[in-house]
């Protein structure tokens, strides 16, 4: 049986992106995160890139014990949020390659799995790079 913390998370988490989606896109769902595809940006590169923005927060509020100058996003919402952009970037990539709603399709599942591990392990090493040269005052982001 799931935990009912984490179901009540998962609640509250939908609930945050539609009110989010809703200030956000307006109109069209996840408009805003598309919006970097005007630039020649695949919209879930960019939304990897908030997702970054998002990890910066949490390794700034870790080394600080929580304490930060922006009151009201605690490390706790951060997290909530990376969680809403890390499903938000698997549907923009499912429809980036060609899945539907936002899903890997059955008919070539192996070789588009092997295509997102691939990519995962070189985001997770990028990460992994970004952490250390954090740790070393040297940030430089490589997406």
């Amino acid at each position: 049986m799931a935990s009912e913390t984490v179901l009540k998370i998962f609640d509250d988490l939908k609930e945050l992106h539609n009110a989010k989606d809703s200030d956000y896109a307006g109109e069209v769902p996840l408009s805003n995160f598309r919006r970097c595809e005007q630039f020649g940006i695949p919209a879930w590169k960019g939304c990897l890139v908030r997702l970054s923005d998002k990890f910066s927060r949490v390794v700034s509020l870790v080394q600080k014990d929580g304490d930060h100058a922006v009151n009201g996003e605690s490390l706790i919402d951060t997290l909530h949020d990376m969680a809403v952009y890390s499903i938000i970037t698997s549907v923009l990539l499912g429809e980036a390659q060609g899945a539907t709603r936002g899903c890997v399709s059955m008919d070539k599942e192996g070789e588009r799995a092997a295509k997102i591990e691939n990519m995962a392990y070189r985001v997770s090493e990028d990460v992994k790079e970004n952490a250390r040269a954090w740790n070393e005052n040297e940030m430089v982001m490589k997406w």
